[in-house]
């Protein structure tokens, strides 16, 4: 039996991908977490087998999320599903830990063979996101958001989500200057001027999503 652990902060995606997978014979989600920063003591719990992560998380984000996950003894098995296919985002969060990634358009039956392959230690990465890592790895002329560190990132989420340098300094256990440091190479490795241009370079890379008015 594959166990599973399902993190998203929106309840109907949980309820959707729960009665989903309720259908599959070996699988069964026992544990479900809608905020990042509980997930981590959720999963030492629950000691899930795959973790299914949604890669646009608020609070932390996924990538620190992955970070903490993958640290664990015995650590789980993560699977992201995110909009973004293309960028770094994807490569960080394998980077930090994930064994698979998938765009959240997948079909039900490539969830499955990815959950199933990544419980028995394989990688998976979806057709269009595998592919793109691989152009991305052969372009000559590296994009500026592809200089970004996982760490660089997962600062500029929470700085596009408006989150304070307090807050972010004490989800990532970074002092504040070293936050600001963060910030400032941000600015400089992406030519932004604010938070403003950080935010809007995250939503156009699918990085957090877009308030709904």
């Amino acid at each position: 039996m594959i166990r599973i652990m399902l993190i998203d902060h929106h309840r109907l995606v949980r309820t959707g991908l729960k009665a989903l997978l309720s259908q599959e014979r070996g699988i069964e989600v026992v544990s479900e977490s809608a905020h990042p920063d509980r997930a981590v003591a959720a999963a030492r719990e629950a000691n899930p087998d795959v973790v299914v992560i949604n890669a646009e998380l608020p609070g932390m984000g996924a990538l620190e999320t992955t970070r903490r996950l993958s640290r664990l003894k015995p650590a789980p098995k993560i699977i992201a599903l995110g909009v973004q296919i293309d960028g770094p985002f994807p490569t960080c969060l394998l980077e930090v830990g994930a064994r698979g990634y998938l765009p959240k358009t997948c079909r039900r039956e490539e969830l499955v063979s990815a959950i199933r392959q990544v419980a028995r230690g394989a990688y998976y990465v979806g057709g269009d996101v595998a592919q793109n890592l691989v152009l991305n790895k052969l372009r000559d002329a590296p994009t500026p958001m592809s200089r970004l560190t996982p760490r660089e990132l997962a600062v500029m989420v929470m700085v596009s989500q408006g989150q304070t340098r307090g807050q972010i300094s004490s989800v990532l256990a970074l002092s504040p200057k070293t936050v600001s440091t963060y910030r400032t190479r941000l600015l400089r490795k992406l030519g932004a001027q604010s938070d403003v241009e950080l935010t809007h370079i995250s939503l156009r890379y699918g990085l957090i999503e877009p308030l709904m008015a």
